[in-house]
């Protein structure tokens, strides 16, 4: 079980790990998000918290990884109540037992790019 006193990663800079795919292709609706979940999909709870409506649009296992990457469209007037949702996963994460979330998706994102 996570430590609650660890010292774990600032969400502040969520860019870093919480994948933004808005700007690559023109969309009147919605953003497009990349983000790091459990296959348990442990961001539901945070969604339903902020009341923020996430298309999926797929799902990537990651090998050797605990983690999942998901592929989603958020509507333009829930983005910033998808922000909040996914400020809450790294807490929500190390209380699951996955203290080391922030840096595993800083490591992959960076990967990517």
């Amino acid at each position: 079980m996570a430590d609650p006193n660890e010292k774990r990663e600032n969400p502040d800079d969520m860019i870093d790990w919480c994948g933004y795919d808005g700007p690559q292709r023109f969309a009147l609706l919605h953003y497009g998000f990349v983000y790091l979940d459990t296959p348990e999909l442990l961001s539901g709870a945070a969604f339903k918290k902020y009341n923020v409506d996430v298309k999926i649009k797929s799902y990537i296992s990651l090998e050797d990884s605990p983690y999942i990457l998901v592929c989603c469209k958020v509507r333009k007037p829930m983005v910033e109540a998808f922000t909040a949702a996914m400020r809450e996963m790294p807490d929500r994460m190390a209380i699951c037992g996955h203290p080391d979330y922030v840096g595993q998706a800083k490591k992959i994102f960076a990967e990517m790019l």
